[in-house]
């Protein structure tokens, strides 16, 4: 790996490069109303085959604010032009499917849509069916805006997928109140507000998700979810995002890893783990005035590579973020505001990690704290982990651990 030492300017331009310019959007043509292709608009009869219709006109579509309900799975094909001012409710009890599915469109435009997802049990889903039941679902799709978009309910699944896409911009997305009902407690990723997949060079402004969980034989948790998880993306900007009242707050992982991006500003609060998680293989980024709050496990978290073979992490700067109240009372060992932890394959990563200007504090009656810097990775040299001009209060055990003498 390279030894040159984190500059934020040289981290934060690549990110914006190519992705703030407007996508080339194919809007010339005149919007068609939804009820000029026989559709109802009354939320209650099925305007399933209309709404398709409308969709694969090779025409923008105007909803006229009204609602349609629709049953399975919505495919307007690659010559998808856009949908704007509606809202889509899913018939379909059982909810499998992707609700609005758009596969190799480009140039479309996505603006003032609300997908209601059906609401149901889930005892027989399997794992799998996060990938598969989805709200809104975009594939393989280049040269898009999304503006004001809306997911609710439903259960397993995710609310919104951008999956091996690029070019695209993205403005006021919001993910609400998707919760499971199981008998047994659920494995790990069973369901997800927003999952951006394999996608590059675009720009997320402002999404927000919150209330996600589940009801099981054990009781109501908020384990086992992601707000938001971007996963082997590249050349990316999320800001001013707004998490709450999930499992992980955003999640910057997966085995191929993210690379050259930027989060700037944001918060994470009630998080059931971390606030803010770079896992895996995130390489070359730059996480700038976020809060974290009331995170059972920590605040801010770089982690190892899961694999061996995935690229090792690291190259990473925090700046001028803060943890307030993290860590559970009576939970984990291990619980910080700011931590840097190794993977069970890897002891040596990551490296580079600065967390500079960032301030931890617990000061509950009942502190949950027990650092507010923890470092597992004994590096040196250029490869060293730092905590720099950074404070901590609160601590039950200590301040900082295993970052030498950087630190305030």
């Amino acid at each position: 790996m390279p030894t040159t030492r984190v500059n934020r300017r040289q981290l934060i331009l690549p990110a914006v490069v190519g992705v703030l310019a407007a996508p080339a959007l194919a809007r010339a043509a005149r919007p068609a109303g939804l009820t000029s292709f026989g559709a109802r608009g009354d939320g209650r009869t099925d305007d399933t085959a209309a709404v398709l219709r409308a969709l694969r006109s090779g025409r923008p579509v105007d909803g006229a604010g009204r609602t349609y309900a629709v049953s399975g799975s919505l495919r307007p094909g690659p010559g998808f032009r856009g949908l704007s001012d509606c809202v889509l409710r899913q018939l379909d009890p059982s909810g499998r499917g992707r609700t609005l599915f758009v596969e190799g469109a480009g140039g479309f435009r996505l603006s003032g849509v609300r997908v209601l997802r059906a609401s149901r049990g889930d005892d027989g889903f399997t794992q799998r069916d996060m990938m598969e039941n989805a709200g809104i679902w975009l594939q393989d799709c280049s040269d898009f805006d999304l503006g004001g978009v809306r997911v609710s309910g439903g259960g397993v699944g995710t609310g919104l997928v951008i999956n091996q896409c690029r070019a695209f911009t993205a403005a006021d997305l919001q993910v609400s109140q998707i919760r499971y009902r199981r008998r047994a407690r659920p494995a790990d990723d069973i369901l997800q507000g927003i999952w951006i997949n394999r996608c590059s060079d675009f720009d997320v402004v402002r999404p927000r998700v919150f209330d996600l969980g589940g009801q099981d034989a054990l009781g109501f948790s908020r384990d086992n979810n992601r707000a938001i998880a971007v996963g082997g993306s590249r050349r990316f900007r999320i800001q001013d995002l707004d998490v709450a009242d999930c499992g992980q707050g955003l999640d910057v992982t997966g085995s191929e890893g993210n690379r050259e991006f930027v989060i700037l500003r944001g918060r994470a609060r009630r998080c059931w783990t971390w606030g803010f998680k770079l896992a895996n293989s995130a390489q070359v980024a730059c996480v700038t005035d976020a809060a974290a709050q009331d995170c059972g496990l920590g605040g801010f978290v770089v982690s190892g590579r899961s694999e061996l073979a995935d690229p090792p992490p690291g190259a990473i700067a925090v700046l001028g973020c803060r943890a307030v109240d993290c860590g559970r009372p009576g939970g984990p060992e291990t619980t910080f505001g700011f931590g840097v932890l190794r993977a069970r394959p890897d002891p040596d990563y990551p490296r580079r990690v600065r967390f500079v200007r960032c301030e931890a504090s617990d000061l509950r009656a009942q502190a949950g704290m027990k650092w507010g810097f923890f470092n597992e990775i004994p590096a040196e040299g250029e490869d060293r982990n730092l905590a720099e001009a950074c404070s901590a209060f609160g601590a039950t055990v200590a301040p900082f651990h295993g970052f030498g003498r950087r630190h305030s």
